[in-house]
């Protein structure tokens, strides 16, 4: 299941993604959710005193250390989730329910997220009462699933062998169950629109953040931001806003990048010289930097948003060498958007970050050498920024410069 926060993904396989943003955070950048890999089992023999023998003693030693990871993954799960529902783009069924039953006495919170295969897997958080203790699980453990039927916000609900019919309806999935009645869950995250990273809106499926690389249209952003795009627009202000058509050219998943391109004539007349330089080698722990974007901007408004921080490591999520870790704030619609050092350096770009329930401005950026050795793949014909003239200029001068190069990212 991937989870992230970044800024958009899928649980699946619970147990491979995990950011928020920037959506949350996500996992090449994207951190992973699980990290631990599949449950060791001892395919050896067992005749004899094979419990002395190296082979079962390296097994229990493995076993050890896969459930010492698999338990932190259990007792941080319910921030982990809540940063992946934070970023990605929800279906409506999917997110944190409470069921409550005889006023109360029993109790339990689960997740609920969709699955690469479609289907969607039912996670256990908590839960007490007289059936906690018929239930030996961990958080994070799958205990049932839904299928999606032909009919409007209805699933079949499976649980083992048994399988029920239920309802999503005002943020409650309504079960009717033979010889028990009606009983419902309620959803307590998200409410109401999904909080996603891009961001939903009314007439767009996802919004996130870019930056031109090129006068030729070329713009740099999330895979994630774009990946289930039927069309793509981009909001670029200068003055004013002018809006434009963008194609996705090439993408890399694994590193969660896009290269994007607007072909109209009106774009290259706005973006006559690209004034900063692609950064080729590793910046340092404690360089200053500068994230750009456009935040929640349905809430906040399409003025570009410009946060401050350092690089508190050179590693990303769970030790992830294609990210840094940052300190800038960032939020949902933030993904795609770069960050820039005191020099007007692109030093990354923006993919996802912890939620705040696990940690307070925990931000991951994908480096630059990942984005120059994905331009590099590219087979377009174009040039990777390398202009120094922003070098000496101030703070104020070089953000009213660069924010020309940050676009608005909009998807449906």
């Amino acid at each position: 299941m991937t989870f992230f926060i970044r800024f958009g993904i899928t649980i699946n396989t619970v147990m491979k993604k995990f950011v928020f943003f920037l959506i949350l955070i996500p996992i090449s950048c994207y951190a992973q959710l699980h990290d631990c890999g599949e449950k060791p089992t001892y395919n050896g023999s067992k005749t004899g005193n094979y419990v002395i023998h190296d082979e079962y003693k390296n097994y229990k030693k493995e076993l050890e250390g896969w459930e010492n990871c698999y338990s932190s993954f259990s007792d941080n799960f319910e921030g982990v989730i809540k940063s992946y529902f934070d970023s990605a783009i929800l279906d409506p069924i999917e997110g944190i329910y409470l069921c409550n039953n005889n006023n109360g006495v029993n109790y339990c919170k689960v997740a609920i997220t969709k699955s690469e295969n479609g289907t969607y897997n039912e996670y256990f958080i908590e839960r007490y009462g007289w059936r906690a203790g018929l239930m030996q699980k961990k958080a994070g453990d799958i205990v049932s699933r839904y299928e999606k039927t032909s009919l409007t916000n209805e699933y079949v609900y499976y649980q083992g062998k048994k399988s029920y019919n239920c309802k999503l309806s005002n943020n409650k999935i309504v079960f009717n169950v033979p010889y028990i009645g009606v009983f419902t869950f309620n959803k307590i995250y998200p409410i109401g629109e999904p909080i996603d990273a891009p961001n939903k809106t009314p007439e767009w499926l996802s919004q996130g953040s870019g930056v031109i690389i090129s006068t030729d249209g070329y713009i740099i952003t999330n895979y994630h931001v774009v990946k289930k795009s039927k069309q793509i627009m981009v909001d670029v202000y200068q003055g004013s806003t002018k809006s434009f058509n963008a194609k996705i050219i090439s993408v890399d998943k694994k590193n969660d990048l896009a290269l994007i391109k607007v072909d109209e004539t009106d774009f290259s007349e706005m973006t006559t010289s690209v004034k900063y330089n692609l950064l080729n080698e590793a910046a340092d722990v404690g360089t200053k930097v500068y994230s750009y974007g456009y935040p929640l901007s349905y809430l906040m408004g399409k003025e570009i948003k410009i946060t401050d921080g350092i690089i508190s490591s050179k590693t990303g999520f769970s030790g992830d060498i294609t990210c840094y870790q940052i300190s800038a704030p960032i939020q949902p619609g933030s993904s795609g958007g770069p960050l820039f050092d005191e020099n007007a350096n692109l030093i990354g770009i923006n993919s996802s970050g912890l939620h705040k329930s696990l940690a307070d401005n925990v931000g991951y950026t994908i480096k630059s050498s990942y984005i120059l050795n994905f331009l590099d793949a590219v087979t377009e014909n174009f040039s990777v920024p390398s202009n120094k003239t922003l070098k000496n200029y101030s703070l104020t001068s070089q953000i009213k410069e660069l924010s020309n190069y940050v676009v608005l990212i909009k998807v449906r």
